[in-house]
């Protein structure tokens, strides 16, 4: 087993992938100090992820790799509610048996991903959650003003308005986080840039019920507006395509030549696993079996279709 260590902020940090912390120096020490549990969320509004998602999920991988046990949710609770973040009107809401098939279609997705980490679903505890005891037990936690100063919510109340489902959103999400706190011994909750607010909603609640130390972390938006190239998916069969080949047709690099040397410098990743010159796509690459995401030193990304 690997012993814990925070290189793995050190690594997000060289990569340019770290955002912001909840608390720089704590979070670093509390790391160092013992095997620590960290969680990600992710909610079935489609029965696969993004290429977004992709870069969380590596998130979740290199936690691992740096001795620690990353925890996925599954959110088939709160995506019966929808999180008002990154939408300018109301989400439609799913039935409950398309969010199930949400959830089994995502789950492949983490067995081949992320196969030894636990993967739990919010609809366990929340479905279980009575509405007097979320207000008084909960609620009284915490601050409307507070709540309406977060990003996600500020902004709809400015535009479309949002409805009191989605308003509560966010008091779901930080219950999650004490639930899984205090049944699972997680103290680190990860994600997007976009769930700040959200996240440390949990860090807060969890705080002022005096249970424990809690820790919020998110990613910088490295992928929006990533270039895409289309590929015909046959040229994955057999011997696969070669990496030379897709980084100078894909305009990932300027030549041959730059390619060699990118990936001989371990410059190049798939799916974010450092490649070398003799790699070759294959199909067992595909993510969602039609994209490769291809990165290029620190900051430079590039999604590759295939069809």
């Amino acid at each position: 087993m690997t012993e814990p260590s925070n290189d793995f902020l050190a690594e997000l940090s060289w990569r340019g992938l770290l955002h912001q912390t909840s608390d720089d120096a704590g979070l670093a020490g509390h790391l160092v100090s013992g095997r620590r549990r960290g969680y990600v969320g992710f909610d079935p509004t489609a029965d696969s992820l993004t290429i977004g998602n992709l870069v969380v999920i590596t998130l979740l991988q290199r936690l691992e790799r740096a001795g620690h046990e990353p925890v996925v949710v599954m959110g088939g609770g709160t995506g019966m509610i929808g999180d008002p973040g990154g939408k300018s009107a109301e989400r439609p809401l799913l039935s409950v048996e398309q969010i199930e098939a949400n959830v089994i279609g995502i789950r492949r997705i983490f067995d081949r991903l992320l196969p030894s980490a636990p993967l739990v679903n919010n609809l366990e505890w929340l479905s279980k959650l009575g509405y007097i005891e979320l207000l008084r037990d909960i609620g009284k936690l915490f601050s409307v003003n507070a709540m309406v100063a977060r990003d996600s919510v500020k902004s709809r109340l400015e535009g479309a308005g949002i409805s009191y489902t989605e308003f509560s959103y966010m008091v779901l999400q930080a219950y999650d986080f004490a639930y899984l706190h205090e049944h699972h011994g997680v103290t680190l909750q990860m994600g997007g840039s976009d769930q700040w607010g959200n996240i440390v909603s949990g860090v807060d609640l969890i705080r002022r019920r005096r249970v424990g130390e809690a820790y919020a972390l998110t990613l910088a938006d490295v992928i929006a507006d990533v270039p895409t190239t289309n590929h015909r998916a046959d040229q994955l069969s057999g011997e696969g395509y070669s990496m030379v080949d897709v980084l100078a047709e894909g305009g990932v690099v300027s030549s041959r030549r730059q390619a060699r040397q990118d990936l001989e410098s371990g410059s190049i990743s798939v799916n974010g696993e450092r490649v070398g010159a003799d790699r070759r796509l294959v199909s067992a690459d595909l993510l969602h079996g039609s994209t490769v995401l291809i990165r290029r030193g620190k900051k430079t990304w590039h999604a590759t279709r295939w069809s």
